[in-house]
């Protein structure tokens, strides 16, 4: 990120969408990604904070989340983020 100049990362909180019923997946719905949960890997495995909210809502009536994941110490620069994300996004609704 440093090379980048990048102050976080942005992108979906899971490779596919929610389920309409946690845990039960009906037969209309498709997902393709061989980890649906793989996104969420990348804080775990780097011991960088991260921070998931809604992005929207997706077929199906699903909420969808996105996460901004940042540098190590980074956590009130991340919030930061994720509430001016979630400001604009309210004001879009």
């Amino acid at each position: 990120m440093s090379d980048g100049k990048f102050d976080a990362l942005f992108f979906p909180t899971m490779s596919c969408p929610a389920s309409v019923i946690h845990g039960k997946k009906g037969s209309s719905y498709v997902c393709d990604a061989s980890d649906e949960y793989a996104p969420s890997y990348i804080a775990s495995s780097t011991d960088f904070p991260e921070i998931s909210v809604t992005g929207g809502i997706a077929i199906g009536n699903v909420p969808v989340g996105v996460s901004f994941l940042g540098r190590a110490n980074d956590d009130a620069k991340l919030l930061g983020f994720a509430y001016a994300f979630e400001a604009a996004r309210s004001k879009t609704q």
